[in-house]
């Protein structure tokens, strides 16, 4: 439907637009209307099926008609984009280079490890570190496989009637059988290597500041740094703990304090708490890798106390507030920055200044290394596929559309990085993963599940595949 106008007059320009609007909002009316009437009968359906057909059967069903609504929901996101992106580029001729704003998608991330030791690391004992701490090597072999099959078959005898066992048993069987599992425990292995030449040569193995680039340091190093950075800022020993004895100042600071902890619905004192512990991470982006002291005051008497009172600080000028802060300790100083070349970044995004316009782009950090939950790493499928559509989508939404496809460029390089297969990346980014999930919202009719006798839980170890 098109509206229109022969009369070129301010005031029929403003009628126009205001029919316009006013069509829009009844086309949005009556979707949304659709939209309920299809939640309510989604309802009623998913309620008799829950009491007509058994759990196997219901998710077979379901994940077969989730996935043409994601397939169709697909088609339609992409018209609607194409439809947008067209309005945009109308309206808006913005070029991203005309002030002199170069973006970060040709940007190199950095080392993702660093041996500050003069221990040898082969070849295959990097490239499992590149994978990250948080890598989880596969060690499942077919024997794994096998055994979950025979743990699977277990579970299944529990379910009452014995006639409802052979369709779920065959629905079983055949997911199993479309599993694959490499008997390949290669990285155990080398994983085993790099832990004996640690504890041989007395290493650390820890991750960096910024970055989460992995670091070897030799121990004594590490101690020394961290024992200097103490020293040069007076810190002295304390021949006791003083944990008790703060954090009865705490609970004395509180009961000092009844009217503005009044409407406190909480309690601000921590139970059983401990000293903070203090660790170091080196900093590789700096000169000579000094050290960051880390205090983890996780179990500090002070914690939840800190918390509020650091909500219900006030807001001031920059300047003012620096100020303040800095008057404290001398060893303690903030900083704050401010915009170059009219941007700024602020966590993950740039905020970028054109003209009287603020537009945004997805910013790394230079100390980035890129490291993700690797494609090999021993986690469900379903977690590295929503990694990568989570990630377009978060920065889709972060950005301003005139950096889209620069992100999905810098996107499917970040992520070949970490080892996905170019032909996945291809489907997730240019495809199916540029609409945002569909999720279909049913409540599930717990009277008529609770009625149901044949409900057997049990419990099945995970195995990748």
């Amino acid at each position: 439907m098109k509206i229109s106008c022969k009369n070129n007059s301010p005031q029929a320009k403003l009628a126009l637009k205001s029919a316009i609007r006013t069509w829009i909002k009844l086309e949005m009316k009556k979707w949304y209307k659709i939209r309920d009437n299809n939640k309510l009968h989604l309802k009623v359906i998913h309620s008799e099926l829950t009491y007509r057909i058994s759990p196997a059967e219901f998710d077979h069903l379901d994940f077969t008609i989730r996935e043409e609504v994601r397939i169709l929901g697909h088609k339609q996101y992409e018209n609607q984009l194409k439809k947008l992106e067209a309005l945009v580029n109308n309206v808006d001729k913005f070029e991203p280079n005309s002030l002199n704003y170069v973006s970060e998608t040709n940007k190199i991330f950095y080392e993702k490890v660093i041996n500050f030791t003069d221990v040898h690391f082969e070849e295959a004992e990097i490239k499992l570190l590149e994978k990250g701490l948080k890598h989880c090597p596969n060690v499942f072999s077919k024997n794994d496989l096998k055994q979950f099959a025979v743990n699977v078959e277990l579970a299944l005898n529990k379910i009452e009637p014995p006639e409802n066992r052979d369709l779920e048993k065959s629905l079983c069987a055949r997911i199993i059988s479309k599993a694959t599992v490499e008997d390949n425990k290669n990285e155990s292995l080398v994983l085993k290597q790099i832990k004996k030449k640690a504890s041989e040569n007395d290493l650390i193995i820890t991750k960096a500041d910024k970055g989460n680039t992995v670091t070897f340091l030799n121990r004594n190093d590490y101690l020394i740094k961290t024992e200097s950075l103490l020293n040069s800022n007076n810190f002295l020993e304390l021949k006791f703990d003083p944990t008790s004895k703060f954090q009865t100042a705490v609970k004395k600071t509180i009961k000092s304090c009844p009217n503005l902890l009044s409407q406190v619905s909480f309690p601000l004192t921590i139970m059983n708490p401990r000293i903070p512990l203090l660790y170091a991470l080196p900093k590789i982006h700096k000169e000579n890798c000094p050290m960051r002291p880390i205090v983890s005051y996780t179990h500090a008497p002070s914690l939840k106390l800190c918390k509020f009172l650091n909500s219900m600080l006030p807001e001031g000028s920059l300047a003012t507030v620096l100020e303040h802060f800095n008057s404290y300790n001398t060893h303690l100083q903030f900083t704050a920055e401010e915009e170059v070349d009219n941007s700024i970044p602020f966590l993950d995004i740039r905020v970028i200044r054109m003209g009287e316009v603020l537009r945004t782009d997805w910013y790394n950090k230079p100390s980035s290394s890129g490291r993700y939950l690797h494609y090999r790493s021993c986690h469900p499928q379903n977690m590295k596929l929503n990694l990568v559509t989570q990630m377009k989508t978060r920065v889709l939404r972060l950005t301003h559309p005139t950096f889209h496809s620069q992100c999905i460029v810098k996107l499917k390089k970040l992520f070949v990085m970490n080892g996905y297969p170019i032909k996945l990346l291809n489907k997730l980014l240019c495809n199916t993963s540029s609409s945002p999930p569909v999720e279909v919202t049913m409540s599930l009719n717990t009277d008529a599940m609770i009625d149901r006798a044949d409900i057997v839980y049990a419990t099945i170890p995970y195995i990748p595949g």
